[in-house]
């Protein structure tokens, strides 16, 4: 179990030294660089609030000066270094050196429809504008349009192309977008067929063996994202798994 007093008080060190390099550094001014919250980064930095992972992680390229999420992730070696190994386990297992932190994307990202269409992008080459309207309609179109006017999306020969083809989900996002991506694209008709797999399966266990799922589902997603590695391929496929408990506290939450 992480505990955040050490990861807190890790995480006040680092911002202490990155502030001390330049008079003109202050908090407020790191927080603008990460695109975070102001108060949710001083709350932190005053050790009463541990930041989400996603959001050390914008911090932490700002004081690092590095963007790829594995090594930044792996110059911090001690507390935040295990806090984010933990939640970013399939870029450790896999070594991905490729991965990295977007700070201006974050906001078209919340957008379902927009997360979709960068994914499709980044992952699928060829990828037109009529493919974008076949899949989300004018809708969709006015979403793209959006993108590349913040220079997110770029159009060259009616070929779509975007500046980073590998980058993380804040994890607050995954919730909503999840459940959303099972909605719009699980077709039933598929697992009937087994050219899909869906599977949800619930019961009661101890904390041993709550572990042990977690360990194996990670596993297996470290596994499916290195296959998906290999290569662009004819088939824009997704993954989705959770575990988690069917109630409101943290496993081990208790004894903190």
């Amino acid at each position: 179990m992480i505990q955040k007093e050490k990861v807190l008080l890790h995480f006040r060190e680092v911002v202490d030294s990155y502030l001390s390099a330049k008079d003109s550094r202050n908090i407020a001014q790191l927080a603008r660089k990460a695109k975070i919250g102001e108060s949710t980064l001083r709350k932190s930095y005053n050790q009463q609030t541990l930041l989400g992972t996603d959001n050390m992680l914008k911090v932490l390229t700002i004081t690092s000066g590095e963007n790829v999420a594995l090594k930044v992730i792996n110059m911090y070696k001690g507390p935040i270094e295990e806090y984010l190994k933990d939640a970013y386990i399939h870029f450790v297992k896999s070594d991905d050196d490729t991965t990295v932190v977007l700070h201006n994307i974050e906001e078209h990202l919340r957008d379902f429809h927009k997360y979709i269409i960068i994914k499709r992008i980044s992952h699928c080459d060829n990828v037109t504008r009529q493919v974008i309207k076949e899949l989300f309609g004018s809708m969709g179109e006015s979403k793209l349009n959006e993108l590349i006017e913040h220079e997110i999306v770029f159009e060259k020969d009616n070929v779509l192309d975007i500046k980073e083809y590998s980058f993380t989900l804040p994890a607050h996002l995954y919730g909503t977008h999840c459940g959303e991506l099972i909605k719009t694209f699980f077709k039933s008709d598929s697992a009937l067929s087994s050219k899909a797999v869906i599977r949800n399966i619930s019961n009661s266990v101890d904390k041993n063996t709550y572990n042990e799922i977690m360990n194996v589902v990670s596993d297996v997603s470290s596994k499916i994202y290195n296959l998906s590695k290999k290569g662009p391929g004819g088939i824009p496929f997704a993954f989705v798994g959770m575990v988690d408990t069917m109630e409101f506290s943290i496993v081990g939450e208790e004894n903190e």
